[in-house]
């Protein structure tokens, strides 16, 4: 049995070097825990993206891996940050996917340094973390993720905001970036499953990161090594929650269609994860299936229409994808800055 984690440090039984890899989608909350995690000891990157008017506290995520990545999902010729397709299992195996390691592992041995425990978080990794994995563990660094949950409704408003979009008339817009949490957790969540790790709710860090950090520090087998009276204060003076610009209870079920079908079922998920640490691998493998035959349908370059997908839950996914893509819904997909995925 792991050994509860105390405040202390110097208590309990961390590896000689650990990461700490934050995964979800941009706009749910990765940047807060990010920070708390770096206030209570993990380091960051030597290079960090500098705020700006959208993230006011930070974002924390190094300052070099936003093209590194972008060019990698580039490279793939059909994915992007914004697009809705996922990479192929095969591709990571691949001498191409090989390079990238390589340089992964030089961007880590250059911004951490030999830190003994570090956190490493921007969202594209979500999308391409067997890369990062890879590259840890050839570093002889234990890899021990955390995926940051929060309500998808809460994301999309964000996201829209950023884009500067009116929810009122860019319904399709909204849909979108609900779409887009899908895309990202089932990725987040396949990917670690072989791995240690834990599920951390914007909600539980904003009303008690104390009690969140202690789970997380128990689940990771991690002793927070900076856990102490001064940043706790620092954390407290963080966690402001007049930053919390997008704050809904709405249920995402009720919004119907892509809400209910897709985006709610796999946020519930999340919570379960977090709640209970149970995790529905059998709902989410269900929900990639489907997605991945809904794709390779909404991908191809002609839709034509009568072509049925084995898959029933794959059919109103492929409608919802064809309405966001028809003429003035998205025209703007691949040349949407990658900003609208820039964390709170």
């Amino acid at each position: 049995m792991k050994s509860e984690v105390s405040a202390k440090p110097g208590i309990g039984s961390s590896p000689a070097r650990t990461a700490i890899v934050v995964l979800g989608v941009g706009r749910s909350g990765t940047s807060a825990l990010t920070r708390v995690l770096n206030l209570l000891g993990a380091a960051l990157p030597r290079d960090l993206v500098p705020p700006d008017p959208e993230n006011e506290r930070g974002f924390w995520e190094p300052a070099s891996t936003p093209a590194m990545q972008d060019g990698i999902l580039a490279s793939l010729g059909t994915s992007s940050l914004n697009s809705f397709d996922l990479i192929p299992d095969e591709w990571f195996e691949t001498a191409q996917a090989a390079a990238h390691v390589r340089a992964i592992k030089a961007f880590i041995a250059r911004e951490y340094a030999e830190a003994p425990l570090i956190a490493i978080k921007d969202p594209r990794i979500s999308l391409l973390f067997p890369l990062w994995r890879r590259a840890l563990d050839e570093l002889g660094i234990v890899c021990k993720p955390i995926l940051a949950v929060r309500n998808p409704l809460e994301i999309a408003h964000s996201m829209c905001r950023l884009g500067g979009r009116n929810l009122s008339n860019d319904a399709a817009r909204f849909d979108e970036s609900g779409l887009l949490t899908v895309r990202f957790n089932i990725c987040a969540e396949r990917w670690s499953r072989s791995l240690p790790r834990s599920f951390a709710s914007y909600d539980s860090l904003l009303t008690d990161w104390r009690s969140l950090a202690r789970r997380l520090g128990t689940e990771l087998d991690i002793v927070w090594p900076n856990w102490n009276a001064a940043s706790e204060a620092e954390i407290e003076a963080f966690l402001d929650a007049k930053q919390r610009h997008h704050r809904l209870g709405e249920n995402p079920a009720r919004r119907g269609g892509l809400w209910s079908q897709w985006i709610d079922p796999v946020y519930r998920a999340l919570l379960a994860a977090c709640d209970w640490r149970i995790v529905d691998t059998a709902s989410f493998d269900q929900i990639r299936k489907a997605y991945l035959q809904a794709e390779s349908i909404f991908g191809r370059s002609s839709m034509a229409k009568g072509q049925a997908s084995a898959d029933p839950l794959a059919l109103p996914l492929e409608d919802e994808i064809q309405r966001l893509r028809a003429p003035g819904a998205a025209q703007d997909q691949e040349s949407k800055s990658s900003d609208q995925l820039k964390t709170l």
